[in-house]
């Protein structure tokens, strides 16, 4: 899994449908406990996604995906008790004052003004049903108003206001809906923004509550252009290709080209958002403007932007101001304070890990020796300096045992045999990325949904099918993973399946043999009838890597294997790893020189409106990076890219 969450971080839209794939079940249930219905918890854990498909480059630390992911869902869950709280008063009340300005968007003006003619029955409904997306036995319910009632408030509302919008645009109104006018209009707007190459193909088309989202994709799923919309059409955010041109602009002129396009889309933002941070990337260079409070930038409030090197705008993240900033606090202790406390006095420990070069600020990827300190995750309160808002990490209980003996099992001499992929099953794309292919093979039975919304898009790249990677020069198998739901009749006890894991793994990863252990659980299943089992990965004498495993899903009711995992280390790398002396304590202290204390302010989800605090997090002196921890070889930080 933490593979996909790279890969879905470095911008694979398949890999992060898969993890949405992973992530549903517990999204969902946790989200039923607040609606106390399946079709309001699916609209929550729906805009979960969404979100999280728009701020995904914003996690640092793919460790805490599911947490972060899980927070997102309780954001969104708080804003649905506050808004099932509000009287319908102040809902209609709020939908009649949101007007649109520009005269660009008279259609919406229209609308709205059409809108608020009406009776406050015939209003309330439509308000409800359209804008809301209540069924009619709900505002039936909410409006203590029989069912009949309800459709003739509907009837004729959208009666009186076809006549309204016919008199105010004197052009013909066909009766389609409000819904299928704002959408109209969106998509309208959606197109303004970019130049859509002609090979590219409309591939989601989603509507939610606040925004529209559309992107356009080509056949290999490589090339794509992103828009999203605010319900008044304004640009929220923007993902294009860089095209090959061959005028190179400077950084200067980089700079001036983001802020006049984000001064084009919101005039006053320049008023509010200054220059955070420059970032020159290979092709690109990334531009982040915040608005500060007392010197110090809003989490909430900023606004990401990317030129390409020959001057296009292919990156717009657009995040508001606030005229009401949160208030700073009266006493401010002192960033020594923390420092003694958490750095020096801190609890590190050693352990070995696998760091790669795409998330760490590092050279060359392999195996280091490294202190880490679980303070370096948190943050602290800028007043009294007790951890405010930690990272929550999982409480890893379970015995490390030896990996089983084992004899191997009869071997397959291709990957699809040894995957199992059945005939039925045809290549839907492959993928080139770096040193691996990926392939996906979906059942050609399988229905695919004709619309455009994100949930049919998703439903069409992933349902049935199988996903695998492999090694593009060895050809040998790496991973892979099954979204197509196969049961038998088998009832296998957890044994059998540990069994099944094990085999497995001599047959086809048999060089790891020497490496691996066997992370011992509580035997169970989930509610899918699946077990997992885990493999971690040692240095050969028994020394964990820390999050470098074999993982392995195991279907109790057909024997067969539904996923497997392997860890991002070589054979080679393990081979060759050499354990070197480590630094003294003494040299160890020496090190927390170069560790800063930083405020900062910082987005807490605990209410149903999202709000900040000054806090302090732990960063590297010289470039104020996240520190992972210190290599234990050398006393220098080990930093993640930002």
């Amino acid at each position: 899994m933490d593979q996909l969450i790279k890969e879905a971080i470095n911008g694979d839209s398949e890999a992060f449908a898969q993890l949405l794939k992973l992530e549903r079940p517990r999204l969902l249930a946790k989200a039923y406990t607040y609606t106390g219905n399946r079709e309001d918890a699916e609209d929550l854990v729906q805009e979960t996604f969404i979100k999280a498909f728009h701020s995904l480059h914003q996690l640092n630390q793919p460790n805490y995906f599911s947490t972060w992911l899980f927070k997102i869902l309780i954001h969104e869950s708080y804003a649905y008790l506050s808004k099932r709280k509000r009287t319908l008063a102040i809902e209609v009340k709020k939908m009649e004052q949101e007007k649109v300005t520009n005269s660009e968007y008279s259609s919406f003006e229209a609308l709205y003004e059409a809108l608020a003619t009406l009776k406050y029955e015939y209003r309330t409904a439509i308000v409800l049903y359209y804008f809301y997306h209540f069924s009619i036995a709900e505002i039936s319910s909410m409006l203590v108003k029989p069912v009949n009632t309800i459709k003739i408030h509907l009837y004729r509302g959208r009666h009186l206001l076809k006549q309204n919008l016919q008199q105010s645009s004197h052009l013909p109104y066909k009766k389609e809906g409000l819904e299928k006018l704002l959408k109209e209009e969106l998509s309208k707007l959606a197109i303004t923004f970019v130049d859509i190459p002609q090979h590219l193909d409309l591939q989601i088309e989603d509507y939610q509550e606040d925004r529209a989202y559309y992107l356009w994709t080509g056949e290999e799923m490589e090339e794509g252009v992103g828009v999203t919309l605010d319900v008044n059409g304004k640009l929220l955010a923007l993902a294009i290709n860089p095209t090959k041109r061959a005028a190179r602009v400077t950084i200067q002129e980089q700079q001036l080209m983001a802020e006049q396009f984000l001064i084009a889309q919101y005039k006053e933002a320049l008023n509010y958002l200054s220059l955070l941070e420059v970032t020159e990337k290979e092709d690109r260079t990334a531009f982040v403007f915040a608005q500060y409070v007392h010197g110090y930038p809003l989490q909430k409030h900023q606004t990401f932007i990317e030129v390409s090197h020959n001057g296009e705008i292919i990156t717009f993240y657009y995040k508001g101001y606030t005229t009401t900033p949160p208030d700073y606090p009266s006493n401010i202790i002192k960033k020594s304070n923390i420092i003694n406390r958490y750095v020096k006095l801190g609890d590190w420990q050693l352990k070995l890990c696998y760091l790669s070069e795409d998330m760490y600020d590092i050279e060359k990827a392999g195996i280091y020796q490294i202190y880490e300190n679980n303070s370096l995750l948190h943050t602290f309160n800028a007043s009294t300096g007790d951890v405010d808002f930690p990272e929550e990490k999982d409480q890893d209980d379970n015995q490390i045992v030896p990996f089983p003996n084992m004899q191997p099992g009869k071997k397959q001499t291709t990957i699809r045999r040894i995957i199992g992929i059945p005939d039925t099953m045809n290549l839907q794309r492959k993928l080139e990325k770096g040193n691996d292919i990926w392939e996906v093979w979906q059942d050609e039975a399988s229905e695919k949904f004709q619309d455009t919304s994100l949930d049919s898009y998703l439903h069409n790249m992933t349902e049935n099918t199988v996903k695998f990677k492999y090694d593009k020069e060895t050809k040998e198998l790496k991973e892979f993973v099954w979204f197509k739901e196969r049961t038998g009749a088998l009832q296998l006890d957890y044994e059998q399946c540990k069994q099944i894991a094990c085999q497995f793994i001599v047959t086809y990863f048999e060089s790891f043999i020497p490496y691996l252990s066997y992370k011992l659980k509580e035997p169970s299943f989930n509610e899918a009838n699946r077990a997992i089992f885990e493999f971690p990965i040692h240095n050969g004498n028994g020394m964990r890597i820390e999050a470098e495993q074999i993982s392995i899903i195991v279907n109790r009711t057909t024997g067969l294997i539904e996923a497997c995992t392997t860890p991002l280390v070589t054979i080679e790398e393990l081979k060759d790893f050499i354990k070197k002396p480590v630094i003294t304590t003494n040299l160890l202290h020496k090190s927390f020189d170069q560790i800063d204390a930083c405020l900062k302010w910082t987005v807490h989800y605990d209410s149903d409106q999202p709000y900040e605090t000054l806090q302090y997090k732990l960063r590297s002196k010289e470039k104020k990076q996240v520190i992972a921890g210190i290599e234990a070889t050398t006393g220098r930080l080990i930093c993640y890219k930002r």
